[in-house]
């Protein structure tokens, strides 16, 4: 089975967002690709403006989380993507879902 197309990847050596796979890529750096345009957009929209310059951070790629975080165990380890990743980093991600009583009334 051929390895599935990204429409970009996150490049750990560059630290950027790429549009194809650098020719240095190696497996341990762990890039996630983008699926979609709207994947890419949503990721692209979740940087604050003060990162927009700088090196994305490092656990934004799930195998060197393990040597950030190595407590830390992603709870869907098959499901990460870029924007999941980003989430988490910028300490975004919720740590428990809210119970039905406790969400907010739209």
């Amino acid at each position: 089975m051929s390895e599935p197309q990204w429409l970009a990847v996150c490049c750990y050596k560059r630290r950027d967002i790429t549009r194809s796979r650098c020719a240095d890529c190696r497996p341990e750096y762990g890039c996630v690709g983008f699926q979609s345009s709207a994947e890419l957009v949503h990721f692209n929209e979740l940087i604050p403006p003060s990162m927009l310059c700088e090196p994305l951070p490092l656990n934004l790629w799930p195998n060197l989380w393990k040597a950030i975080e190595p407590e830390a165990q992603a709870s869907c380890a098959a499901e990460l993507t870029p924007v999941r990743l980003l989430v988490a980093a910028l300490g975004l991600e919720r740590a428990t879902p809210l119970a039905e009583s406790q969400k907010p009334d739209p």
